[in-house]
């Protein structure tokens, strides 16, 4: 008789089993509740749907504000593997729930309009802003209804962050700038500099939506709708670049920083070069200029190297 109801316990038991909430994602943990869609892994609770990782092969993964009901969150402290491309969906707004995205290698990031992209809005410095929260970037599409305000702080983040990245602080801690697991210190005394694979020193491409109403890119370099001027070159672009037949001049700063192209061929629709437009480029060594050249701006190569110019 024992045995009988022994076994009717167990099977009782065994049916209840899935709804258990404590065995609800076996190997998650007690009282967890693991889903998974569009790339991006969470883990349930009754407050928020919190970002555990990436889906095993996923290329794109997509972020969406609520999951199931809940707020989407990325706590600091949960390493997330990798991800080529994350598209945040639109509805996101602050930054703050979402500052472990910085512990996944995030390659390529779109921004929705909903986003406060730089929240204090005199500063541009890392913590500051949502750019913070990917380090590991080399190609961010900007939102469609970005201001020329916010374009301007995004061009200073992207040059003060590969600036920071690459710099030697030789005599300061890494641990006070956050950098350790990136910091080279062969002698063992607290000073040291960066190592090649670096966050913030990536970023080589930006991209603008079609419906932006003035601005718009061409591979990956972005240029004003209504002049046709090159306005701004990601730092981390290399090699060698050639603006396309219809670039009406060079803006002030445009190649600022872009410390690793080497040879810039201007087409003969250039007729200026603004301020400060190739300031830093150390590695440039040939830069072609059109015979419809008129206007060069005051330290249009300051910090670039041995360039050597030829007419094209």
């Amino acid at each position: 008789m024992g045995r009988v109801r022994l076994a009717a316990v167990l099977t009782l038991f065994l049916s209840l089993l899935p709804t258990l909430p404590i065995l609800g994602a076996l190997g998650e943990g007690p009282g967890e509740n693991i889903a998974e869609a569009n790339g991006v892994r969470y883990r349930l609770t009754r407050e928020k749907a919190v970002i555990v990782g990436f889906s095993a092969g996923a290329e794109t993964a997509r972020l969406p504000a609520t999951f199931q009901g809940l707020p989407t969150a990325a706590p600091e402290d949960q390493p997330l593997g990798e991800v080529a491309e994350l598209i945040l969906e639109e509805g996101i707004t602050s930054r703050e729930p979402y500052l472990g995205l910085r512990n996944a290698r995030i390659r390529r990031v779109t921004l929705p309009g909903s986003l406060v992209l730089f929240p204090e809005k005199e500063r541009t410095w890392f913590e500051d802003s949502w750019m913070d929260c990917f380090p590991w970037l080399q190609e961010a599409t900007l939102p469609a209804n970005l201001s020329r305000a916010d374009f301007d702080r995004f061009v200073a983040w992207a040059r003060d962050a590969y600036w920071m990245s690459g710099y030697d602080l030789r005599d300061m801690s890494a641990d006070s700038w956050g950098f350790a697991d990136f910091w080279d210190d062969d002698e063992g005394d607290g000073g040291g500099s960066f190592v090649e694979d670096i966050p913030y020193r990536w970023l080589s491409h930006v991209r603008i939506p079609p419906d932006h109403p003035f601005l718009y890119d061409t591979g990956g370099v972005v240029f004003a709708k209504d002049t046709d001027e090159l306005l701004f070159c990601a730092p981390g672009r290399s090699g060698a670049y050639n603006p396309p037949r219809g670039t009406t001049g060079i803006g002030k700063e445009a190649f600022a920083s872009c410390d690793r192209l080497e040879a810039v061929s201007l087409p003969r629709s250039v007729s200026a070069i603004g301020e400060a437009a190739f300031s830093g480029c150390a590695s440039l060594r040939t830069l072609g200029l059109p015979p419809t050249l008129r206007e060069i701006g005051a330290y249009a190569f300051i910090g670039a190297g041995a360039v050597v110019t030829k007419s094209v």
